[in-house]
């Protein structure tokens, strides 16, 4: 893990379950996630969402080769693993979505604001947060090519950014204007 960047909590959970840690750098908080377990032989895996490499498997070295039963055993044990991890994102996912939705829809139509003013750029659709912890923050959609609005990110007026917790990220962006001959891609 701290090959890849992550900063490992002091006490790492060993219950299966996916947990999230921090990962070195500025802005690295909750960027990264781990899963361990001990029973049967130990194994798990981790991800820095800041280096792009993907999420990396191990299994520790029992000092021999583990025998067929005991290899089937831990494959069905990494797959439903697996399975569960997949499951838990979709429904986060999902959730996200619908309070995505709730925001974007009592957020209110954005005329100015101080992060936009000093970037010397137009509002473009975007809107401000009416209430919560977000209020009076820029709200900007993430939508799919399809439109679909999956999460949200929200800019303060010092130019602080937070992406709704739980929210889909990839492949989704903010578009504006429409398309005609040349398309600008820029972050």
């Amino acid at each position: 893990m701290e090959a890849r960047g992550l900063v490992p909590p002091v006490e790492l959970l060993s219950d299966g379950g996916l947990h999230r840690c921090n990962v070195e750098g500025r802005g690295g908080d909750s960027d990264g996630a781990y899963l361990l377990h001990l029973d049967g032989v130990p194994a798990g895996g981790f991800e820095n969402w800041k280096d792009c490499l993907g999420w990396e498997n191990w299994r520790a070295d029992l000092g021999r080769a583990m025998s067929p039963d005991e290899e089937k055993a831990h494959r069905a044990h990494v797959e439903a693993m697996r399975k569960a991890r997949e499951a838990e994102d979709r429904l986060r996912k999902t959730e996200a979505r619908e309070r995505a939705r709730k925001v974007w829809e009592s957020a209110l139509p954005c005329t100015g604001h101080p992060y936009l003013t000093r970037k010397g750029i137009k509002p473009f659709g975007v809107r401000i947060a009416s209430s919560g912890i977000h209020d009076g923050e820029l709200v900007i959609p993430m939508r799919d090519t399809e439109g679909k609005l999956h999460s949200l990110q929200f800019i303060g007026a010092d130019g602080g950014k937070l992406f709704l917790p739980g929210g889909r990220k990839k492949g989704c962006y903010f578009g504006i204007g429409k398309p005609a001959e040349t398309l600008f891609i820029a972050e």
